[in-house]
């Protein structure tokens, strides 16, 4: 059984982690001078939520990759 899927998978995590460290570092200084509310809540609230998409959809990803023909020894899916 091979592991690519979920190398490829935890190295989208990484990337979202990643782009949401380099974000955050960068929304501080805005959020410092003045917050608008509304705006910064759905910002974050969208962060969350392309999150959480990946993450249900990444995982049935990686069922299907290992339910395909080429992971299954006996030949049937």
């Amino acid at each position: 059984m091979s592991m690519i899927p979920i190398i490829q998978y935890t190295g989208g995590l990484a990337i979202f982690g990643l782009t949401y460290w380099l974000l955050d570092n960068i929304l501080l200084p805005f959020i410092q001078i003045g917050t608008t509310g509304t705006v910064t809540d759905t910002l974050h609230m969208l962060w969350t939520a392309s999150l959480i998409i990946y993450l249900i959809g990444g995982g049935y990803w990686i069922i299907r990759q290992y339910n395909e023909q080429n992971y299954n020894q006996y030949g049937g899916g």
